[in-house]
């Protein structure tokens, strides 16, 4: 009789641990699967990031593009007319005037015109990548959580 209690005992302290383990393991599962969640939902935000960063480089390319066309535009036809001035004019004194005078407007407009490129290079590159500097700091504050 002893030893039958001894057995009985035995065999709930033995059930009683190999549930304590599945419970264990259950909840392994279930902040693993938790986790992979918040994996999908990270990488499914970073991606959107992505998309939103190419977008605003793309629409700042545009931009840069069409300032480009419009001075490239704008400088041939100045080109042209000082051209015109300075074959048509009468003498060697006012075809240099000319000439001297088309250099300078030439180059200020090219000064200007670069220096309005360059902000609008600057301006969509800090644009595009805000939405990836934020998914670089979630994804920090993600790891640090997982640190501590």
């Amino acid at each position: 009789m002893a030893k039958a209690k001894t057995v009985e005992t035995g065999a709930e302290e033995v059930e009683a641990v190999l549930e304590k383990g599945a419970d264990k393991v259950r909840e392994s599962f279930e902040k693993a699967g938790e986790g992979l969640k918040k994996l999908a939902s990270f990488q499914k935000e970073s991606m959107e990031a992505f998309m939103e960063a190419a977008g605003i480089a793309g629409k700042g390319a545009e931009k840069i593009q069409a300032e480009l066309t419009a001075y490239i535009k704008t400088s041939t036809e100045g080109l042209s007319e000082a051209s015109k001035a300075i074959m048509s004019s009468k003498s060697i004194q006012t075809a240099m005037e000319l000439q001297s005078s088309y250099a300078k407007s030439a180059f200020e407009a090219y000064v200007a015109e670069m220096k309005k490129v360059s902000e609008l290079v600057t301006g969509t590159t800090k644009s595009a990548f805000e939405p990836l500097q934020a998914r670089s700091k979630a994804f920090m504050e993600m790891m640090q959580f997982k640190v501590a």
